[in-house]
């Protein structure tokens, strides 16, 4: 029986050979989507996070990155057409991206701490019991806090693909285990450059495996 796996893989957006790379490896609708892009250096974000997302896909499978065809679930989120079997979740913020790749559904997310109205905003959209932690944690400690609750958040809509949808308040993510639409939800804070936090979420409990591209 093969071991259930769970691998996150950092990225460095500013990494000068991942933005030499051929911009062909993307396909059409990957470039268009970075054509939107008003500012340069959010298109170049854009591209280097799905440029390096298409070679560690295409490490698992042992194949070249520009053979890697998307599709979308109904609610939106993406998987490998012809490889179902390798779930994946990219996330990028200022100048690092997350990629996770399992066997298993997984949601991965990354934030850069930065100033924000942190209690109106966790008022707003967090759960009761999250915006009572919060304010329980010092003046110096309550802006990375604020960020931690986020990124985890982010992680778990997600796994479930709901995105939007699924309003922020309705669930907690105090706890690393939370019951989710009846299915068990297991939460990590993962490891992240200085000035950042992440986290994975996933249905089962799985050992994290941290890897740099």
């Amino acid at each position: 029986m093969t071991k259930t796996y769970q691998d996150i893989w950092l990225i460095n957006l500013n990494n000068s050979k991942l933005q030499a790379m051929d911009h062909s490896i993307l396909d059409s609708i990957e470039a268009a989507r970075a054509a939107r892009f008003k500012y340069d250096q959010h298109r170049q974000r854009f591209i280097a996070s799905h440029i390096a997302m298409r070679m560690i896909l295409a490490k698992y499978l042992e194949t070249q990155p520009q053979n890697l065809t998307y599709a979308k679930e109904i609610n939106g989120k993406p998987y490998l057409q012809y490889h179902p079997e390798l779930k994946f979740n990219l996330s990028h913020s200022g100048d690092y991206a997350m990629v996770a790749v399992s066997d298993q559904p997984i949601g991965v997310d990354i934030e850069k701490i930065s100033d924000r109205d942190e209690l109106d905003l966790a008022k707003r959209f967090f759960s009761t019991a999250e915006y009572a932690w919060l304010i329980q944690q010092s003046a110096d400690k309550q802006q990375a806090a604020f960020f931690q609750l986020w990124s985890r958040k982010e992680s778990v809509i997600k796994l479930t693909g709901l995105g939007l949808k699924q309003s922020l308040s309705e669930f907690s993510v105090i706890n690393d285990q939370i019951d989710l639409d009846d299915k068990k939800c297991h939460i990590k804070t993962i490891d992240s450059p200085d000035g950042y936090t992440g986290a994975v979420a996933s249905y089962q409990s799985i050992e994290t495996n941290h890897r740099e591209f």
